[in-house]
């Protein structure tokens, strides 16, 4: 139809039912990559994705430790807990920009540039692409929060620090407001927030569930 829908189609117990096509954009790109190569299209996106998301991984460890080896480690241990979600499905656009969100974040921590303002059009895209856009959002303001504690324990640069938190607050508002940007508006968080408290969601979908080491995905 060339639109998005807003109905669930294929639902035989609640026809017609509100549905929230909040991975439009990711069914659109793994569409083309369909019709340009087939299933192995498709796979080849996806393994290209998971490949590029352990990468940032690794440069992100390494913007923290500083140590090839250390990082190394960690990204290898991210790699096999993220093992059981390498599917060419919508999340994997969030393995892949959550920590390009982290990084960028580390390195302007460290130095403010004019590039961490990029974030809020890419956080447009990323809730266009997959629900997990709520975990960079989230990001921005832990950041915000940490450098106002920074401000409160170090007199010395409290002034600096506090102008950090809120430089890092107006990012992180900016980030709120562009991910109104999608089909559904301010409906799309609250279906969210609905979505996220659910029980039996947490309790039965193992995407939800804390990893589990000793099974043979972990390794």
């Amino acid at each position: 139809t060339g639109q998005v829908p807003r109905e669930d189609l294929y639902s035989f117990t609640k026809p017609g039912s509100a549905w929230y096509a909040w991975e439009w954009l990711s069914d659109l790109v793994l569409g083309f990559a369909y019709r340009w190569g087939g299933l192995k299209g498709v796979a080849l996106l996806g393994a290209g994705i998971c490949c590029l998301a352990s990468v940032m991984v690794f440069r992100f460890a390494l913007s923290i430790s500083g140590g090839v080896f250390v990082s190394l480690g960690l990204a290898l241990l991210a790699t096999g807990v993220a093992g059981i979600h390498f599917l060419s499905r919508p999340h994997i656009f969030t393995l892949l920009l959550l920590p390009l969100f982290l990084w960028t974040l580390m390195r302007d921590r460290r130095q403010h540039t004019a590039w961490v303002w990029g974030l809020i059009p890419l956080t447009a895209v990323w809730t266009n692409l997959h629900g997990g856009f709520l975990g960079g959002v989230a990001s921005v303001f832990v950041f915000a929060a940490g450098a106002f504690g920074e401000g409160l324990l170090d007199p010395a640069h409290r002034r600096a620090k506090f102008q950090s938190a809120a430089r890092y607050a107006a990012l992180g508002s900016g980030c709120l407001a562009a991910s109104l940007l999608n089909p559904y508006g301010w409906r799309l968080q609250v279906h969210l927030y609905h979505y996220l408290r659910s029980d039996w969601i947490r309790e039965v979908v193992e995407e939800f569930q804390a990893p589990k080491f000793r099974t043979e995905s972990e390794f």
